[in-house]
């Protein structure tokens, strides 16, 4: 195996993918030296439209990466593969609508809100605004990760597609 070893850090990672950490001249393993995923919103090539006053479950339907195959396309969700703590983050570019409106984007847990960030609209012309949540959560397996939005304007919001547009990310940082 070949050795890289990380000073500041202090640990080495193997060709097999193993990560060993050297804590007070003691090593110890992570055996799962990496898990995460990486989706977007395609829908078919088309916005996401979200009706006012409705929070709605954001459509990221498309993988870009997902090394524990845990990211389920049909349901929108992330299945956690190994348990520990989890960056959480997604994106979403919104076109305004109307004057006034605002979005708020959720982050939920299996099927309970854990965490919400919001922005208030502009002067009501269609220029884009990105929306973007970031959590480091402490998941069990098999927990469930899901992104809603909550329009909260008078009139429909749309939610852009493409990977530069809409994300939904999650990294395991370790136990």
């Amino acid at each position: 195996n070949q050795v890289h070893l990380n000073d500041l850090k202090k640990s080495m990672v193997f060709t097999d993918g193993s990560t060993w950490w050297l804590e007070a001249g003691i090593f110890s393993v992570n055996t799962f030296p990496f898990a995460g995923f990486s989706a977007y919103l395609q829908n078919g090539g088309a916005v996401q439209v979200l009706a006012p006053t409705v929070v709605a479950k954001l459509l990221y339907d498309t993988v870009n990466f997902d090394t524990a195959g845990a990211y389920n396309t049909a349901l929108n969700r992330y299945v956690i593969p190994v348990a520990g703590y989890w960056r959480i983050s997604s994106s979403a570019m919104k076109t305004l609508a109307a004057a006034g409106s605002s979005l708020d984007k959720r982050i939920y847990v299996n099927g309970i809100e854990v965490h919400r960030t919001g922005v208030a609209g502009g002067a009501g012309s269609p220029t884009p605004q990105t929306l973007h949540v970031n959590k480091i959560l402490r998941l069990a397996m098999g927990d469930y990760v899901e992104m809603f939005v909550h329009n909260g304007g008078g009139s429909n919001l749309n939610i852009n597609f493409g990977p530069t547009q809409s994300a939904f990310e999650g990294h395991f940082i370790g136990t």
